[in-house]
């Protein structure tokens, strides 16, 4: 998403993809927009069910009438403009209605110049859409006629509302990506300048349009450099990362097999080798952050492995209290609790590992239940295979004894034939669903065991 610095440009940007997806899907109908109106009156009038309720088909339907049936041409405008997204005029699937799309999607919000024109076509759209219906409502002859034309009037009004909000993102983010190529936006600074408050409507109009074109180059030239500037990144990070690997394998070769090479190979592989420690050497700033990320993992592993050495200790401990006799209730719940502090940390320690790529920013965005679901699908032997083996095994004594009660119960609920994990998460909750996972696990019990 195009970063305008905006608390509510999320909201916009849906907004102004919904507008986008009408203009896509009404794109037959742009260059002659007075026959939008005519051919949705058209399909209408064709449709069943709009006919006379008052016992007057006379063209007036009353508020209440007219108000539902704008509603439900809105509704028909959310359902027909997702609809469009992703399929041909017959109504069929069609990958290549999706790619347009996307491509508009993925323009519009690269670059806001583009949003902005978008959105102002869909107003144009809607608007004559609107227009047209509220003159055929206030003119009709039949209950029908005018029940069908305040319909046209939702959609077009939503259309119209939708695009508005739209293109205030849009125009915000034009304005937002002039400042950081500038470091001014001539929109901004039109505000107060003295010849624009003097002007007359045509005036201004014309200087308004004059500075909303420079803002739309400013942001456009600033979009497509944060554009290039990713793909130059990318391409650096892969030449510094196959540079490393040609330094690595030249210092690796031994001094004997080096001699058994021609004085051709030889001055190859040292061209190769200096021009890899050139690549290393320009592009330092890649180079330390590889190392970091490399350095993280490694920390993140090794973090991992301590916390399933204390998750070890604290089962054993817990396992031998339980064999002892004269164990007390109150230090078998305080060796549970261990546990599951323990296996919480584990959790942790785990999401560091497969997580750890992803910026602070972008792990904090990732939803819990999200993760929750990632974490379970990463036990030791994967979720589909424990939930195949629980449904398989027998009663064990060892192995539920271990567990806490609730646990207990979710292998038991599990064995049945119709019951999923998404099933024992609702009924148990995840933290026991996901404690019994992980002992059944972690016992690497077979069925003969069992």
């Amino acid at each position: 998403m195009y970063d305008s610095g905006l608390s509510r440009v999320n909201f916009y940007d849906s907004a102004s993809n919904y507008a986008n997806s009408k203009l896509a899907y009404n794109s037959n109908y742009v260059k002659n927009a007075s026959n939008v109106y005519k051919t949705q009156t058209d399909k209408y009038v064709s449709s069943q069910g709009n006919t006379c309720t008052d016992g007057k088909d006379d063209g007036k339907v009353g508020f209440l009438s007219a108000l539902g049936n704008i509603v439900e041409g809105a509704g028909k405008s959310i359902l027909n403009g997702i609809k469009g997204m992703f399929t041909d005029k017959e109504g069929n699937f069609s990958l290549l209605q999706t790619a347009k799309t996307v491509a508009l999607g993925a323009a519009c919000i690269a670059f806001p110049a583009v949003g902005l024109a978008a959105c102002g076509i869909g107003a144009v759209t809607g608007g004559i859409k609107l227009v047209n219906g509220v003159s055929t409502a206030l003119n009709a002859k039949t209950d029908a006629e005018a029940k069908d034309a305040w319909e046209a009037v939702g959609d077009g009004g939503l259309t119209v509302g939708m695009s508005v909000l739209g293109a205030k993102a849009s125009y915000n983010a034009v304005k937002g990506g002039a400042v950081k190529l500038n470091g001014i936006s001539e929109l901004e600074q039109l505000k107060g300048a003295p010849e624009y408050q003097s002007a007359g409507l045509l005036g201004k109009a014309g200087q308004f349009v004059k500075a909303l074109g420079k803002d739309s180059w400013a942001s456009t030239k600033y979009s497509w450099g944060k554009i290039k500037n990713v793909f130059a990144n990318f391409k650096k990070t892969s030449d510094v990362k196959k540079a490393n690997k040609t330094v690595e394998n030249y210092e690796k070769m031994e001094e004997a097999d080096f001699d058994k090479l021609t004085t051709d190979q030889k001055t190859k592989l040292e061209e190769k080798y200096n021009k890899a420690q050139e690549t290393i050497n320009k592009n330092s700033d890649i180079v330390n952050k590889l190392k970091k990320r490399a350095n993280d993992s490694q920390a993140a592993k090794k973090k991992l492995t301590e916390k399933q050495g204390k998750l070890k200790e604290a089962q054993e401990n817990l396992e031998n209290a339980k064999k002892q006799e004269g164990t007390t209730d109150e230090c078998l719940e305080s060796l549970e609790k261990a546990v599951k502090n323990a296996k919480k940390e584990v959790r942790e320690a785990r999401a560091d590992v497969h997580f750890g790529k992803l910026t602070s920013k972008a792990r904090a965005g990732l939803k819990e239940s999200q993760t929750k679901e990632y974490l379970s699908d990463i036990t030791s032997e994967g979720l589909g295979n424990i939930i195949k083996r629980i449904k398989a095994s027998k009663d064990s004594s060892g192995l539920l004894s271990s567990l806490s009660k609730d646990a207990r119960a979710v292998i038991e609920y599990l064995r049945g034939k119709e019951c999923t994990y998404y099933d024992a998460v609702r009924q148990f909750g995840y933290e026991n669903v996901l404690e019994a996972l992980e002992a059944f696990a972690g016992a690497r019990l077979t069925d003969e065991t069992l």
